[in-house]
């Protein structure tokens, strides 16, 4: 298993950016056994995350502070699959993510 811990900037609302642009990240053929993602306490407004739709409206609402876990069977899950958007530019999603 692997432990990998990244912020993705969201420089553009609006614009959905995969989870493995960012750097610290795993590769797209990493498999997601664990994910923890928050958005960053200091951010101005929500953060969203979800497929390569998400956007305002579309995926898990995440506001300043806010985080969700989400756990899977070994292996579950492709990490290609995350995708984050936000409300202004310039905030933040935190990531925590295992993978197998």
């Amino acid at each position: 298993m692997t432990f990998n811990a990244f912020s993705l900037d969201i420089p553009t609302p609006g614009t959905q950016l995969q989870f493995s642009s960012a750097t610290g990240a795993p590769h797209n053929d990493a498999r997601v056994k664990l994910i923890r993602v928050q958005g960053n306490a200091v951010n101005t407004a929500a953060v969203y995350f979800g497929d390569s739709n998400v956007g305002t409206g579309r995926g898990w609402r995440l506001n300043p502070g806010q985080d969700v876990v989400l756990e899977f069977g070994e292996g579950a899950v492709p990490f290609s699959v995350f995708w984050g958007d936000a409300d202004v530019s310039g905030d933040d999603l935190n990531v925590v993510v295992i993978t197998t």
